[in-house]
C-alpha cells in the first residue's frame, strides 16, 4: 500500500484563541502540554475545524476540563 508520511503535531497550526487561552490560565497550558502527541493533534484539528472565532473559543472553554484531566478528545 502507499505509505502517508505522518505529520508531526508541531506542525499543526494551533489557534490563536487556544494560543491567548493558554497565556491566560496557566495550568490549562501545562495540561495540554503534558497532552501525549496524539491527543494535542486531535484537540488542535477539533479547534481549528471550527470556521468563526466564537465558535473555536467555545470549543475550546468545553475541552478545557478533559484536556485538565488528561483525557483525549474521544
Amino acid at each position: 500500500g502507499l505509505e502517508v508520511p505522518k505529520k508531526p503535531v508541531a506542525e499543526y497550526e494551533v489557534p490563536a484563541e487556544l494560543e491567548k487561552r493558554l497565556q491566560e490560565d496557566e495550568a490549562y497550558r501545562e495540561a495540554f502540554e503534558a497532552l501525549t502527541p496524539g491527543r494535542k493533534k486531535s484537540y488542535l484539528l477539533h479547534f481549528s475545524g471550527a470556521k468563526r472565532a466564537d465558535t473555536r473559543e467555545r470549543r475550546i472553554e468545553k475541552c478545557r476540563a478533559r484536556v485538565l484531566q488528561g483525557k483525549g478528545f474521544n
